[in-house]
């Protein structure tokens, strides 16, 4: 008679179980949209590095092998990776090092935010809800400190005003970017107010999932 044997099971690393069910790649690509967000307002280098994770999220989606054949057909593909392409194969003659590694630098949200959005498993729509209010928020908070920042010192400003100087943000956005931002705060703001998650949102309870 053989002994009785017990089943022995194996505990799966959390990291496994999240790149399994694709909750890996969704959260890396959420990190990417906030790095994103927080790098229109604050700094550029975390727009440029956000795509880096944009990539880490599409690599880490467990069906990326099925996603490949149909993102090849996209056409908002191929345009970012032909001027991609041209700026790599400029490095073949260029002597301008410092500027080109500038360029290659600032070009990367046009590589990583296609293949990221193209091949990272898609966000939720209370994710999606939670980026754009991060966006929306901060651009009104930068917009009213920066108000402030006028009406501490409107003889100066004023003065800056008529030699023909703009004020940019208190986080030196560039003044027409920082309109144009404002312009699209505006907008996202009235849409966000017909997702399904806003009356949650209004009432005060968290957006993200």
């Amino acid at each position: 008679m053989s002994p009785l044997t017990t089943p022995t099971t194996t505990l799966e690393p959390v990291w496994q179980a999240w790149w399994r069910s694709g909750r890996l790649s969704q959260y890396l690509l959420l990190l990417a949209c906030v790095a994103g967000v927080v790098g229109l307002l604050t700094s550029r280098a975390l727009i440029a590095l956000s795509p880096v994770v944009g990539v880490l999220a599409a690599l880490a989606n467990p069906g990326i092998a099925r996603q490949v054949p149909s993102w090849l057909r996209l056409r908002t593909v191929w345009g970012p990776a032909a001027l991609y392409g041209l700026l790599l194969l400029s490095a073949l003659y260029t002597q301008d090092w410092p500027t080109w590694r500038h360029e290659a630098f600032r070009l990367l949200p046009w590589l990583g935010v296609p293949l990221a959005f193209g091949l990272a498993v898609p966000l939720s729509g209370r994710q999606r809800c939670g980026v754009g209010v991060l966006y929306v928020v901060g651009v009104a908070l930068v917009g009213a400190a920066t108000v402030g920042q006028y009406l501490l010192d409107p003889t100066a400003a004023n003065i800056a005003f008529g030699s023909g100087q703009s004020m940019p943000s208190i986080t030196r956005i560039f003044h027409i970017h920082f309109g144009l931002m404002l312009a699209l705060a505006t907008f996202f703001g009235l849409s966000l107010r017909r997702e399904p998650v806003a009356t949650s949102l209004l009432r005060g309870r968290c957006c993200w999932p």
